[in-house]
């Protein structure tokens, strides 16, 4: 466990705080409208951790330096530990036209976020009357860079879409990606919801 006074005196924990002392542990909620590039700049990063953890090495001296990064992995999420209690969402996003003009995001993390997706699926307003192909894409928000994970095709008016089809689970999202889905047709429909379950790893 680390404790204050022995941070304050032990030569590489302080180390450690003084890069950190301006960064916050998260990001602040999002009821408060800041999101995306909105973001504050001092919110700490896993870039930051990085820079820090990778400048302590494994020996006696620095264990105190060592809980302290533990302490501050875990208390900012910047450590995994698996899925995060109370995480799991579903989210739900409406399409409505076919082909990239069409393409809806499935899941979103925020700046800190990695979503483990469990499952998907989707729900027509009514029979779309033919095969339909979904394709999944993983796409970079701050570069429109994506790439075509793979593609499903079916006619029933509520597809499941198991992550396997795609990329075999588990299957990560981290920020500043995003899970793509588009459709080849509508047929006879005119909307689909998708729904993708998810949790949170870190």
């Amino acid at each position: 466990m680390a404790r204050k006074a022995d941070a304050l005196i032990d030569k590489q924990t302080l180390t450690i705080l003084e890069q950190l002392q301006t960064k916050t542990v998260g990001a602040p909620p999002t009821s408060s409208g800041l999101v995306g590039d909105q973001l504050p700049a001092n919110i700490v990063s896993i870039q930051d951790y990085d820079l820090v953890k990778n400048q302590i090495n494994l020996e006696v001296e620095n264990l105190e330096a060592l809980n302290a990064l533990n302490t501050l992995g875990r208390i900012t999420d910047l450590q995994g530990y698996g899925p995060i209690v109370d995480s799991g969402e579903i989210t739900s996003v409406t399409l409505d036209a076919s082909g990239s003009g069409g393409k809806v995001k499935c899941a979103t993390p925020s700046k800190g976020e990695v979503f483990d997706i469990q499952g998907m699926d989707g729900t027509w307003n009514t029979s779309p009357g033919t095969s339909i192909t979904f394709g999944f894409y993983i796409h970079n928000d701050k570069t429109d860079v994506e790439i075509l994970l793979g593609t499903t095709s079916s006619s029933s008016t509520n597809p499941g879409f198991d992550v396997n089809d795609f990329l075999n689970a588990p299957f990560y999202v981290t920020y500043p990606f995003s899970l793509r889905a588009t459709a080849s047709s509508l047929g006879s429909a005119a909307t689909c919801v998708i729904n993708t379950y998810h949790v949170r790893v870190r």
